[in-house]
């Protein structure tokens, strides 16, 4: 990965395979020996990152930890019994499990997945990718086929200004025909055995600004391109070519 390209200014380059204790203390060190003050962990919550962050705690090393919002897991806050977990932050663009006191799509999907311990980031997204089907389907009337759908979804002006779509509630705008990610987000914190809301603290609330959709065409070279689909992907990841169902 070029660095460069994403606004870097550092590259800690530590070539391995960090699944072994001693090469995951290894890896603590020598970003540690480089002065880094932020780690972005890009894979999933899962046993490598925990060492890792143990490790750093015993290397006294804590370093602001971001992750994404697969790793936003109620597994990963139970186990942070000794605190080791405490600097890392999840990046989310949807509503919080906690925040169920405060935003009425998320008790109302608790409620319908049976309580808070069945429901999450995924069930979320499953949650409003349905609605937004749904949505799209409702308009379509007794014309309901691929095409109509695609054209529904396709059609910038059905989710612009204050019709963006929010899965009812449960998620920050976005207008799904410009291919876009949501420019609204929210950071959580590890404290202890608990996730808690940091950025904007009040729950219910997102941090929303144009600056946050960035032009990503630089990583191109580094994502999947539709190989092997008969689909070309753009710029944007919009697929086109024979088998692919385009709005019209």
């Amino acid at each position: 990965m070029d660095f460069n390209t994403l606004g870097c200014d550092q590259n800690v380059s530590f070539l391995a395979n960090i699944s072994a204790p001693s090469t995951i203390n290894n890896a603590s060190l020598a970003i540690k020996a480089a002065g880094a003050k932020t780690v972005f962990w890009s894979a999933t919550y899962n046993a490598t990152l925990t060492d890792f962050l143990a490790d750093n705690a015993a290397n006294h090393f804590s370093p602001l930890v971001l992750v994404e919002s697969s790793s936003y897991d109620a597994n990963f806050a139970k186990h942070n019994t000794k605190g080791y977990y405490n600097n890392v932050y999840a990046r989310i663009a949807y509503e919080p499990i906690e925040a169920a006191s405060a935003v009425p799509a998320v008790k109302q999907l608790e409620t319908l997945v049976g309580g808070a311990a069945n429901d999450n980031q995924i069930g979320e997204q499953a949650a409003s990718s349905f609605l937004l089907w749904a949505t799209a389907a409702k308009s379509c009337g007794n014309n309901l086929t691929r095409q109509c759908v695609v054209n529904y979804l396709g059609n910038p002006a059905n989710f612009a200004g204050s019709k963006a779509w929010t899965g009812g509630g449960l998620q920050g705008g976005t207008n799904p025909a410009t291919h876009l990610p949501a420019s609204c987000g929210i950071l959580m914190k590890l404290t202890g055995t608990k996730w808690v809301q940091a950025y904007p603290t009040r729950l219910g609330t997102f941090d929303c600004a144009s600056k946050y959709q960035a032009d990503t065409t630089a990583l191109l070279p580094y994502l999947p391109n539709g190989t092997g689909t008969g689909i070309t992907l753009n710029n944007r990841h919009v697929g086109s070519g024979s088998s692919a169902i385009k709005p019209q």
